[in-house]
């Protein structure tokens, strides 16, 4: 008990608890038993699945082994060969060039029908333990090394897969699902790992779609569950596993649920079965899925079946020559075959090109002998060294291919199959040194720390000022991030200045159009003063609002690619690009739209194509500190703030325009509340705006204010004005009211969820509910302070909700809304506006 405290705190019986679960989890008995150490010194004992100290008491002591190794003895010298790769100390990649995903295979815990069909216990390890070697130096029996012989029922051996898994660089895990007509099996494994809420790693299903029969051990004719496709079972099917697409951590491609089904020729029509489960998912509002499917037994073009995609299944890529004949020490009853592993990996230098989407695939190694025994069919001569120029090659075609980065798709097979030797998870004889090859690769850039290519093009960024707005915020994050990423050339015009003048200047060469150029002079002169200043012509020029339209005209003059970064919707364009507009689209080559409502209204008001945009969020660079905060460390930021303790304190934001942001509507709410007779809050506003500030129904802004004043509410609501350190408020604060009658996609929005706040937003505002939907806040019917008043007084009454939903709303801007995670898309639609060849992009899906 003193070497398991877990064991002593849950008051189970640790005898029973050692020869159901503790053998398997590796943990000793006693200090003077080893468990790994006895398995690796009698191999025999760990080929017949026994218990190590059952067999040390029945007969190991009489034979005079060893319980343990001898004191002072080292263990690695006993365990760990030259080969072993150690684990490392490094925490998850910061960056990475493909999304790696693992097929995870369930089988390891007991279940009825197992027991029923293979014994009492039967897990994967019953068979990967009873392997013997066919030859000499065959590795056989494979070994878990630091996991050991897990069961899946002992959460804690999920957990730790999952932090290697992400501190490897892999970034999700692909379950094996098996559904029998409503009948489910080893699905506990997908529902512990949705459960737990508490990480990050992205994760889809793969139904095995075919009948469970003996084909494992070569019996495939002998059926153990039957499968029954029909139309009823199609949607009873995608009824039940649709629950899984609403999960944040759902893997996805271009917003779409990826599903994956093993063997789409077994339905009777794929092609309806698609259409239904389509149709399904529009209707129960999930939208648009992804299908896909692993070409194992099939090889078509994904269209043939209804679906989107396919992906490679390897080692069933082709034929490979058998070299059974050339193993000399073969043992005489071998009946099954040998091929050479380095066959995958020479395909891999040349890919075969075909006329559909297929993602890559690769295996660590192969080798089923734990199933077929001498029928085996063994890939000798893998290694991590070879598996890393293979997963290299992978990653190079990916990003050759695929211009989206939601596209770039990698798939390994496996995480864990350990009985057909195909896996990723630390064994006893190379450790941790596959997956560290597997970091290495994902996680490398080019020289220097930059991505490859990118010396040889120019960019000029266009800015419509320099002000304190979050369109300039964002235009110098991009700029930094590029920096820091890729070796472009990078300057900034300004049409105007503001107080970031400075900051720009500080990071990067900019200049103010006025100072380059005279309204009076003509248009050849402007453009050849401009050129002279920026040292030729760019590659490209980013226009990086819609606000920049009054240039539009004359940089279109240069004939060089313009992309335009589309942050506004209707009111801001009316104030700033109302005369502009015909300008920005008639220039414009591809616009970039922080949202799909910004999309949708430059189709609708605009008539910009739907193709000519590239949906890409908006993002913050993520805070270095760990994103958690304990709650005494929210109280001494409010304290070092001189904001109450005792109280709930709401923050709100925005700028310039008091009607378009909702700070009247602040007002209103805090109003409400107080009439109610709640006191226990109080409202801050960061940033200020022009008192004289008019809407023609609403009024001005100082009559707003002087209201305020004059009922007192200045009491419970405090406009701070512009403020530096916008974290550190967000930070003391405990939730996040999105007042704005229209928001494009809230840059303060995504640094209050990076501040683990919740979001209180409109319905209809623009892009925000796209990010709260209903896992980071709360949305209220639209411009209804009333309904908002009833969402933050329900988050100030609730503070376990209140502290979920800001986790959970964290957890998603980690995930999906930091610059390392959308920049590289961004850099990918200027590298195809600019006609530049892709190079090897990087991007964080951690």
């Amino acid at each position: 008990m003193v070497q398991n405290p877990d064991l002593a705190r849950s008051g189970k019986d640790p005898i029973l608890h050692y020869i159901r679960y503790g053998a398997a989890e590796s943990r000793n008995p006693s200090p003077d038993f080893d468990n790994e150490y006895y398995l690796a010194k009698n191999p025999d004992v760990a080929a017949a699945s026994m218990n190590p100290l059952d067999h040390y008491i029945r007969f190991g002591k009489s034979e005079g082994r060893s319980p343990r190794r001898a004191p002072g003895t080292n263990a690695g010298a006993i365990q760990r060969p030259d080969t072993y790769g150690p684990r490392s100390n490094e925490r998850r990649p910061a960056a990475l060039r493909a999304r790696l995903i693992a097929f995870y295979l369930p089988q390891f815990h007991p279940i009825p029908e197992n027991d029923a069909f293979w014994g009492k216990g039967f897990t994967e390890w019953t068979n990967v333990t009873r392997a013997t070697p066919q030859f000499d130096d065959h590795y056989q029996p494979r070994r878990p090394a630091d996991l050991g012989f897990y069961d899946l029922r002992v959460k804690d051996i999920q957990k730790e897969q999952i932090e290697i898994a992400l501190q490897y660089g892999v970034s999700g895990f692909c379950f094996h699902f098996y559904w029998f007509n409503g009948k489910r099996v080893l699905e506990m494994p997908i529902t512990q790992f949705v459960e737990n809420d508490a990480h990050e790693l992205g994760f889809c299903i793969n139904w095995a779609n075919e009948p469970w029969s003996r084909r494992w051990d070569g019996r495939e004719q002998e059926v153990l569950i039957a499968q029954s496709h029909s139309p009823e079972d199609d949607l009873a099917f995608i009824e039940y596993v649709s629950r899984y697409f609403r999960d944040r951590r759902y893997i996805r491609i271009g917003g779409k649920p990826l599903l994956m089904i093993y063997r789409p020729g077994l339905f009777p029509s794929a092609a309806e079965t698609a259409q239904r489960w389509r149709a399904y998912c529009r209707e129960a509002g999930i939208g648009e899925i992804f299908l896909a499917y692993p070409q194992s037994f099939d090889k078509d073009d994904p269209a043939k079946f209804g679906f989107d995609a396919a992906v490679e299944f390897p080692p069933n890529l082709g034929k490979f020559r058998e070299i059974s004949d050339r193993i000399p020490t073969l043992k005489s009853g071998f009946r099954g075959k040998i091929f050479d592993w380095t066959e995958l990996l020479n395909r891999s230098r040349a890919y075969p090109q075909v006329p559909y989407t297929l993602f890559r695939g690769l295996c660590p190694s192969w080798d089923n002998t734990a199933r077929r025994m001498e029928a085996a069919h063994i890939l000798m001569n893998a290694s991590p060294s070879r598996y890393a120029e293979w997963l290299a090659n992978a990653v190079a075609d990916t990003c050759d291919r695929f211009a989206d980065f939601d596209s770039r798709l990698i798939f390994v097979n496996a995480w864990n199959e350990w009985a057909e030797g195909a896996y990723l998870e630390p064994d006893a004889r190379y450790g941790y040194a596959y997956l560290q090859e597997t970091r290495n690769v994902l996680s490398a850039p080019s020289a220097a720390g930059k991505f490859p290519g990118d010396a040889s093009w120019r960019v000029l960024f266009v800015s419509h000022d320099a002000a304190l707005g979050g369109a300039q915020a964002s235009l110098i994050d991009i700029v930094q991030w590029l920096q820091s990423h890729t070796e472009l050339e990078v300057k900034v015009l300004c049409l105007a200045g503001g107080e970031r003048l400075e900051q720009f200047r500080r990071i990067v060469d900019t200049a103010l159009l006025d100072d380059l150029v005279s309204p009076t002079e003509t248009t050849a002169t402007k453009l050849a003063r401009i050129a002279d200043w920026y040292g030729g012509r760019p590659d490209l020029i980013y226009c990086n609002s819609l606000a920049t339209g009054r240039v539009h005209a004359l940089l279109g003059e240069l004939d060089i690619p313009i992309l335009t970064h589309a942050r506004e919707l209707a009111a801001s364009v009316a104030r700033y690009a109302k005369d502009d507009m015909e300008d920005v689209v008639s220039h414009t080559r591809r616009f970039v739209a922080c949202s799909p409502s910004v999309r949708d209204y430059l189709v609708a008001e605009h008539k910009v194509e739907t193709n000519a945009i590239d949906v890409i969020p908006s993002a913050v660079p993520q805070p270095g500190a760990d994103p958690g905060q304990t709650e005494i460390q929210r109280l001494e930021r409010r304290r070092l703030a001189g904001w109450p303790v005792d109280k709930t304190i709401v923050l709100g934001s925005g700028l310039a325009m008091p009607f378009r942001k909702g700070a009247d509507l602040f007002i209103e709410v805090a109003r409400i509340l107080r009439a109610r007779g709640i006191e226990d809050y109080h409202f801050y506003w960061l940033g200020s705006f022009p008192e004289r500030e008019r809407d023609e129904v609403l009024g001005t802004w100082s009559q707003h204010l002087d209201r305020m004043r004059a009922d007192g509410l200045d009491e419970k609501v405090t406009f701070l004005g512009d403020v530096d350190d916008v974290s550190g408020y967000l930070r003391a604060a405990d939730l996040f009211l999105l007042t704005s009658r229209e928001e494009p996609f809230g840059r303060v929005m995504l640094e209050a969820a990076f501040a683990e706040l919740p979001v209180i937003c409109f319905a209809g505002s623009g892009g925000a509910p796209d990010f709260v939907e209903d896992d980071a806040g709360i949305i209220v019917e639209r411009v209804d302070p009333a309904a908002m008043a009833d969402a933050t007084l329900k988050l100030i009454r609730n503070q376990p909700l209140r502290m979920q939903l800001g986790r959970q709303a964290g957890a998603k801007a980690r995930r999906h809304f930091s610059t390392d995670q959308v920049f590289p898309r961004l850099l990918s639609t200027m590298r195809k506006v600019a006609g530049q060849r892709p190079a090897v992009p990087i991007i964080v899906p951690n």
